[in-house]
């Protein structure tokens, strides 16, 4: 169980705690669609150029998560955020790692779904000429 489920998960009950809120899909959907929407909400106060944010242990404001991090960021299109991705680890992790891991794969995301918008929505070519 050690190589699957992270030292802080070795306690049964919290395990069990963080298996429910990943079954109940509408309590998960309701966190991620909060975290998104408050990652939009503070991307417009601040007008920050970056989008990853991390919470640690009880900032998540799920109790089960009380001993674990997210690191979020969301993609574009069209300089629009449309969607949230992240990593759910330990509090003891490597963050600066997991930050730029993060923020790597929303970036390759946007682009990606920026090149499918022109070629499959605006009839452009993807290049592959």
């Amino acid at each position: 169980m050690a190589n699957i489920v992270p030292a802080e998960l070795v306690d049964l009950g919290e395990f069990r705690g963080l298996m429910n809120v990943v079954q109940e899909k509408r309590r998960l959907t309701r966190f991620l669609e909060d975290e998104f929407e408050g990652q939009l909400k503070d991307a417009q106060a601040n007008r920050r150029k970056s989008k990853v944010q991390v919470k640690i242990g009880r900032e998540t404001g799920l109790t089960e998560l009380r001993n674990l991090s997210l690191i979020t960021s969301t993609y574009e299109v069209k300089d629009q955020r449309v969607g949230l991705l992240g990593i759910l680890g330990p509090k003891h992790m490597e963050y600066a790692r997991m930050i730029a891991l993060v923020d790597f794969v929303s970036q390759v995301v946007s682009r990606t779904l920026a090149r499918w918008e022109e070629v499959y929505v605006t009839g452009g070519t993807d290049g592959a000429d």
